[in-house]
Parts: structure tokens; C-alpha cells; sequence
């Protein structure tokens, strides 16, 4: 019996000192094999808001019906409500971790269990809900990035697409993180008086604009020529009631300075081209509003000496533009 028990406690010594071993080993490797919560918070944040802009830019009488049609258009753009988010953490440029949430809010908190190391937090939101832009290089932490459809003309963005990166050594277990998203597209307007004329048709396209946004780096290139159509504010309402109408595109900012929007308006049978030029490039997160009057012959004049204004009379459709494609 004794030799039982003696063998007994034996084990029970050896059970322990293998956990107590177990545990020096967690702490002896500074927790890298053990892991610790990570405790992150993302904060969607926005340069512009629309409704100071659009009340500053358009205040006569005659433009708060298209003010207002505006701020409902392009407020759930611009907007710091995400849907939902996407989280990738690499380790040098592999991706070690990652997960989609519904985040439905402007502001979440996440615990997320990591081995200690060193990490990029890459962060996305309201991707899942973009109907023409999509996520490319999710495996590469220099390679992730937003990309629009490769067409030569597509639809504007249909929503504000947030990012942000976060670098997250070891020494950050210590305390709670947290990161900002803020805005990778933005929008350009064109307010139309047709106080004078009424166009029988009306449409429009940007083209400019980027089409690749890499995360990590924050940097935009163009890799084609896309178009990008212009929404009309009117499109399916009684517009002859109305005194100002309005073309908007939603699109990735201009990654090079000069930038054009194409204005085509049908007057008397005929059709005319507007190109306005810009020489600013269209910065993500920002809204740019152009005040134009339709004239008899279907062109455009605008009141800012900094856009540049050229017009093709008796305009061919197809001649310059598809609007099928």
C-alpha cells in the first residue's frame, strides 16, 4: 500500500510540475506561442459633410428642391455608417488572420485572439455591398486593394468605401488599439439651371478617375481609361416642374491632375457636348459641386473661371461615347 501511495503522489508532483513548466514556458517565451485579446477599435470618419457644402453652394430659393434631391442622393454616400467590415492581418506580407463582420454602426469594438508578433491590420467596410468595386490580393498585405470592374464605362459607386491600416507590434499587448477608416472615393456634381431651356434629354460621364486604390500604400493608378456614368436627379420625375437639375458621378478620386466631365443635352432635336476640365485633382472623401446654366443651343457656361469649358455642336450619340456599352 505504501508503495501505492508513494507512487501516487508521485504522479500528482509530476502532473504539476509539467504545469507549472508549461506555464514559466508561456511567460519565458513572452506569450509568443500562448497569444493574448487584442482589444481593437474602428472608427469610420468622414472629410466632408455634404449637407454644410450643399446648403453653402446652392442657397438661392430656386436651388432647394435640387439641393435637397442631393443631400438624399448622395447621403447614403456620404455617410460614416458602415454595413459591414472586412479584417485582414498579415505578418510581413502573408496574411495570417482574417474575418467579415456586419457592423452596421459608425464605431465597433472587436476582441481578436492573436499570437504576440508583429502585424499590418488591414481594414475595409461597406465592401460587401459594393455592387462594381471589388477586393484583389487579399493574400498580400502590399497587394490588397479596391478595384473597379475592368469595363471601359461603368455605373458610379454606390456607396462610401472606407480603409485603414494599422500597425500592431508586440509591445501594443499591452493596451487597447484602435484605428480610423476614412473615405477611398468621392463624388463630383454638375447643377444644371434650365431656368431658360428644358432639355429633352440629359446625360453625362466623369473620366479621369482611378481605378485601383492600394490599401497598405494608400496609393490610386489607372490601369484603363474607365468611364464612369453620371446619375441624373430628374431621371424618373416630373423635371419640367423643376428649374435646376443635376448630374452626379461617384467614383474613385482622380489620381492625376486634370479631369474631365462630359455633359450631353438634347435641345430642339439636337444634340450637344459639354466637357468641363479640371486641373485640381478630385480628392477622396470630398464632394465637388460645378454650378452650370443650359443655353439655347444645349451648351454649358459655367461661373467658375477654374473649370474649363469646350463644346461640340450637333453632337452624334456613339460619335464619342456609348452610352450601351
Amino acid at each position: 500500500m505504501r508503495k501505492k501511495e508513494s507512487y501516487r503522489i508521485f504522479l500528482i508532483a509530476l502532473m504539476t510540475l509539467s504545469i507549472a513548466f508549461g506555464l514559466s514556458s508561456c511567460i519565458n517565451e513572452d506569450m509568443s506561442k500562448c497569444g493574448k485579446d487584442y482589444k481593437i477599435k474602428y472608427n469610420l470618419v468622414l472629410h466632408t459633410q455634404i449637407h454644410t457644402l450643399i446648403d453653402i453652394d446652392l442657397n438661392t430659393t430656386e436651388e432647394q428642391y435640387i439641393a435637397n434631391r442631393l443631400k438624399q442622393e448622395l447621403g447614403t454616400v456620404f455617410t460614416d455608417h458602415a454595413l459591414d467590415n472586412d479584417l485582414s492581418f498579415f505578418i510581413g506580407k502573408d496574411l495570417y488572420r482574417h474575418e467579415a463582420n456586419i457592423m452596421n454602426a459608425n464605431s465597433v469594438s472587436y476582441t481578436i485572439y492573436l499570437p504576440r508578433n508583429n502585424y499590418q491590420n488591414l481594414s475595409l467596410a461597406n465592401t460587401g455591398n459594393a455592387r462594381n468595386v471589388k477586393i484583389t490580393g487579399a493574400n498580400d498585405c502590399k497587394a490588397l486593394a479596391l478595384e473597379q470592374e475592368q469595363k471601359d464605362t461603368i455605373d458610379s459607386h454606390n456607396i462610401g468605401l472606407f480603409t485603414s491600416r494599422l500597425t500592431i507590434n508586440e509591445d501594443d499587448f499591452d493596451h487597447d488599439l484602435q484605428t480610423t477608416l476614412y473615405m477611398a472615393n468621392c463624388a463630383a456634381a454638375v447643377v444644371i439651371n434650365q431656368q431658360e431651356v428644358k432639355p429633352a434629354e440629359l446625360w453625362g460621364f466623369v473620366e479621369g478617375m482611378a481605378t485601383h486604390f492600394l490599401v497598405n500604400d494608400s496609393i490610386y493608378s489607372t490601369s484603363r481609361n474607365t468611364i464612369v456614368r453620371a446619375k441624373r436627379i430628374n431621371e424618373a420625375s416630373t423635371a419640367s416642374a423643376q428649374t435646376h437639375d443635376a448630374l452626379y458621378a461617384v467614383s474613385f478620386p482622380s489620381s492625376k491632375a486634370e479631369w474631365r466631365f462630359h455633359i450631353i443635352a438634347k435641345v430642339n432635336g439636337k444634340y450637344t457636348e459639354t466637357i468641363l476640365t479640371l486641373n485640381e485633382p478630385l480628392k477622396a472623401g470630398r464632394l465637388k459641386l460645378i454650378k452650370a446654366k443650359l443655353k439655347a443651343d444645349g451648351s454649358l457656361v459655367v461661373t467658375n473661371a477654374s473649370v474649363g469649358v469646350s463644346v461640340k455642336l450637333d453632337w452624334k450619340p456613339g460619335g464619342s461615347h456609348d452610352i450601351d456599352i
